[in-house]
């Protein structure tokens, strides 16, 4: 049978002799291997004569294999498998804080490396990055549930760096003249591949490159 992550799994085994009657081992150790090869033992139960009873609740989807080993007064083993399904509804995840946001545009936009954004420049992209939540609610509103358009607060970053090394020419310097092309190529490259991801033109202002 196959199962879904989460799902409470009971694990049942019997030991019988050769006469085909259950027998009692002194001790009883359940493993449970999970499909990235980790192993748990989970508390054993005897509701009767020969039988053995452990759960297990998968956190990942794969072929999951489990062992009751019994020694002592009998000694013997048996092993089993159940399989656990990919699941198709992704588990929900809690809103991203303004905190995490920033942190996440200046890494996407590479804000540490020349052309540098400013804190002026991420706290701008920060409010870009605000757009109205599912029910209509703007960023303005006391009820707004934080919603966020990062791609396009990280496409308008990479303009504002673009900009920068637009601006920033030596053209006494060949060399250094080659350098800022490439970087602002770079740049417009990278604002145009953001762009296709946005969803739409969020709330806030716009920064002037």
């Amino acid at each position: 049978m196959a199962h879904d992550i989460g799902d409470l799994v009971t694990l049942t085994i019997t030991f019988i002799d050769d006469a085909g009657d259950p027998r009692d081992p002194t001790t009883v150790v359940c493993t449970v291997q999970a499909p990235d090869g980790t192993l748990t033992t989970p508390s054993v139960a005897n509701p009767s004569v020969g039988t053995y009873v452990a759960e297990t609740e998968p956190a990942a989807s794969g072929v999951w294999r489990y062992k009751f080993t019994g020694t002592g007064a009998w000694v013997a083993a048996e092993e089993g498998s159940f399989d656990v399904l990919v699941s198709s509804i992704p588990e929900p995840t809690l809103p991203l804080s303004e905190v995490e946001v920033r942190e996440r545009i200046k890494r996407l936009c590479a804000a540490a490396y020349d052309p540098e954004l400013d804190d002026g420049d991420v706290d701008i992209l920060v409010r870009q990055a605000k757009m109205p939540d599912l029910y209509g609610r703007m960023p303005a509103d006391v009820d707004w549930e934080a919603t966020w358009d990062i791609n396009y607060a990280v496409m308008t970053g990479w303009d504002i760096k673009g900009a920068k090394a637009a601006g920033d020419f030596r053209f006494e310097e060949d060399q250094q003249v080659f350098y800022r092309e490439q970087v602002a190529r770079h740049c417009q490259a990278m604002s145009k591949r953001y762009n296709r991801r946005a969803i739409n033109v969020p709330y806030g202002e716009v920064p002037s490159t």
